[in-house]
């Protein structure tokens, strides 16, 4: 069943800040540009990030950016915004950043998102390096359970992490193709070397097909299962999101195991059932 010796997915590399920050800004330019094909009905659609919509994912992508380039617009919304928390949100931040731009058109947020964004990206490579060793969850709460609680890893793999996936939640709800960059095959891989980081169980082989795909090993010992699958619809699955099931071969209830483990918790209404991040069941 196994043939192909996979790459280890805990010795996968960890991007440098600056290429980090590239993909970032690149994600920015095509969640920009897939923006502006919306119609007015795309903006009200329902996105996988259970009661939320596109207008809010983009509301929340502005505020996350804004709250990075002022640091006293953070202080301030975590301040006001307590009462609007939820167990995936302790502070509330993200019910506040969707508040905050009620009265936005689409028009009003893609340029706000334009030039939060770039700022964002310019205060990120600002931050002198003594204070990559910060909590990152400053600036990102789900980053309390994360591999590392620091603004290095928040800005070397959450950053581009968040807005992946924020552009693919888009995509997805108004039907368009997610399409690949260059850099897609790098948040892939820090996926995965999250996921090995967070898998306590014996060795399974990871198989993604087709773009950003590739071959990885988890655990420890002889592989007793393999999880087949294309690369966006194992990231989201991950993420709390829904996607397409994986092909299992070998021990599936492993495998089952596997794929219940959270990466990053999925945004969501204050009433909707959370994801766990980086916790196996059981």
């Amino acid at each position: 069943m196994f043939t192909t010796m996979p790459a280890r997915a805990s010795e996968i590399i960890r991007p440098t800040d600056l290429h980090a920050l590239g993909m970032v800004r690149g994600e920015l330019s095509r969640t920009l540009a897939l923006l502006g094909e919306l119609d007015p009905a795309d903006w009200q659609r329902p996105t996988e990030c259970a009661g939320w919509s596109v207008r809010d994912v983009v509301a929340h992508l502005v505020g996350e950016n804004e709250e990075l380039s002022r640091p006293a617009r953070l202080i301030r919304r975590i301040r006001t915004t307590r009462r609007l928390a939820s167990p995936d949100d302790g502070d509330g931040r993200s019910e506040g950043q969707i508040r905050d731009r009620a009265g936005r058109s689409g028009e009003q947020l893609i340029a706000e998102l334009a030039y939060w964004g770039r700022k964002a990206t310019l205060a990120a490579e600002r931050i002198p390096g003594p204070l990559h060793r910060v909590r990152g969850s400053v600036f990102f709460p789900p980053a309390r359970g994360a591999p590392e609680d620091t603004i290095d890893y928040f800005i070397r793999v959450l950053m581009p992490r968040e807005a992946w996936l924020h552009r693919t939640d888009i995509a997805i709800a108004t039907r368009r193709p997610v399409g690949f960059g260059a850099h897609d095959g790098e948040v892939v891989r820090q996926v995965i070397r999250d996921l090995a980081r967070a898998w306590p169980g014996p060795a399974v082989i990871l198989d993604f097909s087709g773009p950003a795909g590739g071959r990885w090993s988890l655990g420890a010992g002889r592989p007793v299962a393999e999880v087949q699958s294309d690369p966006v619809s194992f990231v989201r699955l991950t993420a709390g999101r829904p996607g397409r099931p994986p092909v299992i071969a070998g021990a599936g209830g492993t495998a089952a195991e596997l794929l219940a483990t959270r990466i990053v918790s999925c945004p969501r209404r204050a009433d909707v059932p959370r994801a766990d991040l980086l916790i196996p069941p059981g």
